[in-house]
């Protein structure tokens, strides 16, 4: 069974370690905000998503869509 782990952008770095060490010895593939991919918002309702491709993508948020980003961003990583 293949199976991929997607940790998305965290409160503080010290939870995404914690994150990191609990699954360290888990063979899945692991795709980690700020390692695998990256994205910034901007004040005219746009997001820039970049992965570890150098893949970059435009996205227009809908008004209340910025605490949903990453089910904007997940489908647009390439997992396999």
């Amino acid at each position: 069974l293949e199976s991929n782990i997607v940790i998305s952008k965290q409160a503080s770095k010290d939870i995404l370690d914690k994150i990191k060490s609990s699954i360290k010895e888990n063979k899945s593939k692991k795709i980690i905000f700020n390692d695998h991919y990256n994205y910034s918002t901007s004040k005219n309702d746009f997001f820039n998503y970049e992965d570890e491709f150098g893949n970059l993508k435009e996205i227009y948020l809908k008004k209340g869509m910025t605490s949903n980003i990453d089910f904007e961003v997940i489908p647009n990583l390439k997992l396999r």
